[in-house]
């Protein structure tokens, strides 16, 4: 897959170096809500995760199941259509910066 993202790096709101964020800001769900099947929280992480570990969890994530190269960072998708023909083909249209990126 391709994931794209406008921003310069991943995590959304969890990324402290892309958007103003607190240190105490925690999920406000548990982190048994907020994990992927696949990859759970280490043990010792608190019911409530805050910020910086919830980030280290994405990071966590990508490291352990995807690769650098399937981010499309800093680019803004601007238009996706789909063909009702069999098999259906997708098309993205979107715009990139040239900006670096920040994982």
């Amino acid at each position: 897959p391709t994931l794209f993202d406008q921003a310069s790096g991943i995590g959304g709101m969890w990324n402290s170096h892309l958007k103003p964020c607190w240190q105490s800001m925690q999920t406000n769900i548990s982190k048994f809500s907020t994990m992927f099947g696949e990859f759970p929280w280490p043990e010792n992480a608190p019911i409530f995760p805050r910020q910086h570990e919830v980030y280290l969890y994405l990071l966590d994530y990508v490291k352990h199941f995807l690769t650098d190269d399937v981010f499309q960072l800093n680019t803004k998708v601007l238009k996706i259509s789909c063909t009702d023909d069999e098999p259906v083909r997708w098309t993205v249209e979107y715009r990139s910066n040239s900006a670096d990126s920040i994982l």
